[in-house]
């Protein structure tokens, strides 16, 4: 038996799109383009939290479920599970639940030295155009 091998796989955790992750990618590209010292942190943070769930080779995926039959809205990055929190927003209440769950759930997974940095390197009025919902 002959055993070949293969030199170009990449296994890294898949980004379900959905229209929730669109809402919130619209929210973050739109404070980028605003470009205010707030909005183009916050939209370089939610970046860099999606780079480190993109790396990351111990899970198949992450999706977000913003309307569930029987649960509470969620996203769910291989077996870890995060209910969204809606309490504190006024506007834009799904895409703001999103970009803190998703920074929330990076927080608590991944040490420093794991998660990405690559928010400087990248035009985030156009970066996040990659996990849109097409």
């Amino acid at each position: 038996m002959k055993v070949n091998s293969i030199n170009s796989i990449n296994f890294q955790a898949h980004i379900l799109p959905s229209r929730a992750l669109t809402s919130a990618l619209e929210l973050a590209q739109s404070e980028a383009r605003i470009g205010t010292k707030e909005g183009v942190k916050r939209a370089s943070q939610f970046y860099n939290n999606l780079r480190t769930i993109e790396k990351d080779k111990d899970t198949a995926t992450f999706f977000i479920d913003s309307n569930p039959q029987k649960l509470y809205p969620y996203m769910r990055l291989g077996n870890v599970t995060r209910l969204l929190e809606f309490f504190k927003y006024k506007e834009n209440m799904l895409p703001n639940a999103i970009i803190d769950g998703v920074n929330k759930l990076v927080e608590s997974k991944y040490l420093m030295s794991e998660r990405a940095n690559e928010a400087k390197d990248v035009d985030l009025t156009k970066a996040f155009n990659k996990w849109a919902k097409v």
